[in-house]
């Protein structure tokens, strides 16, 4: 959190906990010809700063602002997750890559503010998905690739209902090492001519604002949950 090269002297949190140091080891005699502000500032570089919010973490490099991780790498305001790798704004989350506002969210994969999602890839702003590819703004669907604005379906392809076989047989012709460009562009263009939704709150009552889930009551807010 503070940068070495302008100064700022900081400690890994296990030091800074400890026993080893206390404030009293920088104090100084205050120089009543110099100023205030300037004395104060050199203290300030001197007297030890938290590297890293960090609270009961186990086995987590580059990680800031979270509580109760492990083995996770590059995260940041993280709660209660773990094997996450690359995001920012997890709660319970598990097994995920890539990722901006995740909770209770396991095997997934470049999500953005999903809620209770399984084995979800590329796709933002869904609640309840599993198995499925591409979705915004879908609720309580699976098996779905490509699809916008939905809501307990399954087996759909661009928005279109298929059978179990057609759907399968659809996601095996696409090649997504070769063609993952193309299928974003595609993508892209499909949900381009559909309408957004003007907010993506989902199982509340009496809000305003946006993302909140399951909640009642709340104004004015942004990323609730419960």
């Amino acid at each position: 959190m503070f940068n070495g090269s302008f100064g700022y002297t900081s400690y890994q949190p296990k030091k800074y906990w400890s026993d080893d140091w206390t404030p009293f080891d920088f104090q100084g005699n205050f120089d009543f010809s110099q100023s205030t502000f300037s004395q104060f500032h050199t203290l300030d570089k001197k007297v030890p700063k938290l590297a890293r919010s960090m609270l009961l973490e186990e086995n987590c490099d580059y990680v800031n602002q979270a509580g109760h991780v492990r083995d996770c790498y590059w995260i940041f305001e993280a709660e209660d997750s773990e094997k996450c790798y690359f995001g920012e704004d997890c709660r319970y989350t598990k097994y995920s890559f890539d990722f901006l506002g995740t909770h209770y969210c396991e095997f997934c994969y470049e999500i953005i503010d999903c809620v209770r999602c399984n084995n979800l890839f590329y796709s933002k702003d869904c609640m309840d998905c599993r198995d499925s590819y591409f979705l915004s703004s879908c609720f309580d669907c699976k098996n779905c690739f490509g699809c916008i604005n939905l809501s307990k379906r399954e087996y759909c392809f661009f928005n279109d209902q298929l059978t179990k076989d057609d759907y399968f047989k659809r996601l095996s012709e696409l090649s997504f090492e070769k063609h993952l460009p193309a299928i974003r562009a595609k993508v892209k263009s499909f949900f381009s001519t559909h309408i957004f939704r003007e907010h993506q709150n989902k199982k509340s009552e009496n809000v305003f604002g946006n993302k909140i889930f399951e909640s009642e009551n709340v104004f004015n807010s942004f990323d609730v949950a419960g």
